[in-house]
């Protein structure tokens, strides 16, 4: 059977798509007509990974003859990872986020000279890393000079990973405290 994205669109520019399946029916000397079975492919790579980390290539063992490659199901991606069109390379292209998106779940299409394809399922998983605290914020930064015990103002921070944060004074430590 085949599987094909229709987009129909009118001159004032209005357009809807519908998936449309075309059962095939068989032709070969044993009645059959049968894609080839292809391989899933499925990639694991740290959140924290520099763009251009190469992932798992596609390897489609050869089925069609002078292929090139392409994103056909992008859901959800936002051009998060690209695909060499000719070698079928997949890499980081912008930067990854556990917390986010822990699961990327798409579609390589590989096409041949004649222009037959053929739908490669493509998994990549993120891996968590404990990020650092950001987003450090005082909400006073003036005291009344020799004002013992005064509050400056309160400290706050944001962990990634929804953990506690706790603060200690590491510079001018003798002046200030922490409660």
């Amino acid at each position: 059977n085949g599987f094909f994205m229709v987009h129909a669109q009118d001159n004032m520019g209005n357009f809807a798509e519908s998936n449309v399946v075309i059962e095939l029916r068989g032709t070969a000397v044993d009645g059959t007509c049968n894609a080839p079975v292809l391989p899933t492919f499925n990639a694991t790579v740290p959140e924290n990974a520099t763009l251009g980390t190469l992932l798992t290539p596609i390897i489609e063992n050869n089925y069609l003859a002078a292929k090139t490659y392409s994103w056909w199901n992008e859901d959800g991606m936002n051009g998060k990872f690209g695909i060499n069109q000719t070698t079928g390379t997949v890499w980081v292209a912008k930067p990854l986020d556990y917390e986010e998106q822990k699961v990327y779940k798409m579609q390589a299409r590989i096409t041949d000279a004649e222009g037959l394809w053929y739908l490669i399922d493509y998994t990549v998983y993120i891996l968590d890393v404990n990020e650092p605290p950001s987003k450090i914020t005082l909400s006073g930064s003036s005291v009344v000079e020799d004002k013992i015990g005064a509050v400056v103002g309160t400290l706050s921070a944001v962990d990634p990973e929804g953990s506690l944060v706790t603060f200690t004074v590491s510079n001018g430590g003798d002046s200030f405290t922490i409660d």
